[in-house]
């Protein structure tokens, strides 16, 4: 089979792939204000083509909620959005000087699906250039969430085990956080479980490391105590 006629079906392989696949939605009644109260710490997560696995080192994400007028970051958009901070130890401080650094922007298209977002470097129009981050899953005590699953957008691409997203900059990704560094085994497996119960494989999905870490040069809310 000639790299043409390859280049030519990847597209139709994906679409077959995809109709086979789960009709995932993001969560409902989520609380905004709630999700970016305190960072996240990555648990698990797929490799994409912009987080190698040797980079799954502690891995932290930090928001902060804004919003948007039409001619500022994010550019053409209105309302809400996240100011998002990816932080992993090697990798770009998102904290200089006291000061958060280094961010993307995370867009809410939709004000009545705040879980539904998308996500692109602040200096391009989210509704043209974003990748979806939706909110699908969530572990709560009470009010407060304690661990979260994160996909970007629906699963598309089939294994014998079930479904997930794709591995390049767009539509991709899929990750399980924990407000804590390290989240309990039992809550793991439930948040794991939950995953097979919406049709994911696991098979794709890599332990991030958060032992041993500083967090140095990481911007992190609750601030931590000197």
């Amino acid at each position: 089979m000639s790299l043409k006629l390859l280049a030519w079906a990847a597209p139709l392989v994906t679409c077959v792939a995809s109709f086979w696949c789960p009709e995932v939605e993001p969560v409902e009644d989520f609380n905004i204000t709630e999700y970016v109260r305190a960072s996240w710490f990555v648990q698990q997560q797929q490799v994409t083509s912009y987080q190698s696995e040797d980079q799954l080192e502690c891995v932290v994400a930090t928001y902060d909620l804004s919003q948007s007028n039409f001619f500022q970051e994010p550019p053409f958009f209105s309302g809400q959005f996240l100011s998002v901070y990816n932080y992993y130890a090697g990798g770009r401080p998102t904290l200089e000087e006291g000061e958060p650094v280094n961010r993307l922007c995370g867009s809410v298209l939709h004000p009545d699906e705040p879980s539904e977002l998308v996500v692109a470097p602040c200096f391009l129009a989210p509704n043209l250039f974003g990748s979806p981050y939706w909110i699908i899953a969530l572990g709560k005590s009470g009010a407060e969430y304690d661990w979260a699953i994160v996909s970007g957008g629906r699963p598309t691409v089939k294994y014998d085990d079930g479904c997930t997203t794709r591995s390049g900059y767009y539509f991709s990704g899929l990750w399980i956080l924990s407000r804590k560094p390290l989240l309990p085994e039992s809550e793991l497996a439930e948040a794991r479980a939950t995953l097979t119960s919406m049709g994911y494989t696991l098979s794709q999905l890599k332990s991030v490391n958060q032992t041993g870490c500083s967090y140095g040069g990481a911007y992190l809310k609750p601030v931590p105590l000197a």
